[in-house]
């Protein structure tokens, strides 16, 4: 930053990555996929651009049902139950950043769970007339968003999957998958649809990846991961929206999730089986290292900078699977049927905590969006009536798309008083403000505030 200077830099706006505590580090994982995937499209909006890391989070949910489901004894719907959180879970599903979106999340879990136990209920009983309405609502749930559109292509064949075993009739299973074959038509025509309308924005993207693998580098991004996985203050400030001791609290849940991991290992190791154990040791390695592949769905929309911790929340699921597999044999029927009622409750408060959590942050951060837009055109229309010598280039934050916007001043007396003005609306919109070091306008700001060269 030799040749330029920093005057005002604003405050960034609430993040996932902030949520999780890693920003604004990418791990290396994630980079090479997304270097794979800008091989093989470009940059550019498009139907396909994003094809890897799509297959990438199909792959992952189908991979963490079917785990589950082993680790579970062949519990087919708790396994279900996992790989629907893990598949639908906040880190994992770009939606939630959208304040619009926030409620056909929950109406996709809900049409979901409804969706599951309706088809083992219908083809149990030999009619299946239900499923084709649940089906349409499918759609018109999907219409909204190409996230959710996704996410209902993957988990209709998931149900397919999960009910193979209770459909007798393989008359009535084709009956199913034609109605699977309408749905997905109907999803890639809307994505067809939807590529063809995005054509028509200019949408820029100056993102370029390069892959560091210096000692260096790698020992600074294990460091990040084990602190994404311990250092979980941030995210308890979030979420209750309170300033509680970042060290406090951060010791308390990191205590948590140990007893967690340590009450998952020990859960697995009682059962006594050893391809469980295998399964579970391998996870939590892996997750520690950053290396397992599923974090590929970190970055499932054109934004390629988020960073969130998948693995987490797959250690997460399946730990947690572990311990309730575990207590659930301890108990009779009645006490089984009782813990998973308050289990499933919990959830849904959860989801409704956090979807009120993140739509307040949401609706004060497009408050702050629409003040941005009032001073771009209040600094555009103020800066076009002066003459033009020397540049002074107001740029967005990096959680923005890259964009510069460049104006021209004259230095006279009135520039430490218009620069000033500058100055208090690029605060209130997080901008940052550049003026090139050595330009005649940048000597002449610093030599009317000598003490400390700043605004």
């Amino acid at each position: 930053m030799d040749e330029i200077r920093h005057i005002a830099d604003g405050i960034h706006l609430i993040s996932w990555r902030q949520f999780v505590g890693i920003a604004p580090f990418i791990r290396p994982v994630d980079k090479i996929f997304n270097v794979i995937n800008a091989q093989i499209s470009s940059p550019e909006t498009n139907l396909f651009g994003h094809l890897v890391l799509y297959t990438g989070f199909i792959c992952s949910v189908f991979l963490v049902f079917d785990i589950a489901k082993r680790i579970l004894k062949g519990h087919t719907g708790y396994a279900f139950l996992a790989g629907l959180l893990f598949a639908l879970h906040p880190l994992n599903v770009v939606n939630v950043y959208r304040l619009d979106l926030i409620a056909q999340q929950y109406a996709t879990v809900f049409s979901l769970s409804l969706l599951r136990w309706s088809l083992i209920y219908d083809f149990q009983n030999r009619n299946a007339s239900h499923f084709y309405v649940i089906a349409f609502c499918f759609i018109n749930l999907s219409v909204l968003s190409k996230e959710t559109s996704f996410a209902q292509l993957l988990c209709i064949p998931f149900c397919a999957y999960v009910i193979r075993d209770a459909i007798g009739d393989k008359c009535r299973f084709r009956y199913f998958l034609n109605v699977l074959y309408m749905v997905i038509s109907i999803e890639l025509l809307y994505m067809i649809i939807r590529h063809y309308y995005l054509q028509g924005y200019d949408l820029e993207y100056s993102t370029r990846y390069t892959i560091d693998l210096s000692p260096s580098n790698i020992f600074k991004n294990i460091y990040l991961y084990l602190g994404s996985l311990f250092y979980l203050g941030d995210t308890i400030d979030f979420m209750m929206k309170t300033h509680l001791n970042k060290i406090i609290t951060g010791i308390f849940v990191s205590m948590i999730f140990l007893l967690m991991i340590i009450g998952g290992i020990y859960a697995v190791i009682r059962q006594k089986d050893i391809a469980s154990i295998k399964i579970a040791m391998s996870f939590l390695l892996l997750a520690v290292a950053g290396a397992f592949p599923i974090v590929v769905i970190s970055h499932i929309s054109e934004h390629y900078d988020y960073s969130s911790s998948p693995y987490f929340c797959l250690l997460s699921v399946l730990l947690t699977c572990n311990i309730y597999t575990y207590v659930a044999s301890k108990m009779t029927d009645k006490k089984r049927k009782l813990i998973s009622s308050l289990s499933v409750t919990c959830i849904v408060l959860i989801l409704i905590w956090m979807g009120y959590s993140v739509s307040d942050k949401l609706s004060y951060a497009d408050r702050k969006s629409d003040k941005a837009k009032i001073y771009y055109r209040a600094i555009n229309e103020w800066l076009d009536k002066k003459d033009s010598h020397e540049t002074v280039c107001i740029r967005k934050p990096a959680n923005f798309t890259t964009q510069s916007y460049n104006f021209f001043i004259t230095p006279d007396d009135d520039l430490v008083a218009r620069i000033k003005f500058l100055v208090e609306s690029l605060r209130e919109i997080n901008l940052t403000l550049l003026i090139q070091e050595d330009s005649e306008s940048c000597r002449y700001l610093l030599s009317k505030t000598p003490s400390d060269k700043t605004i």
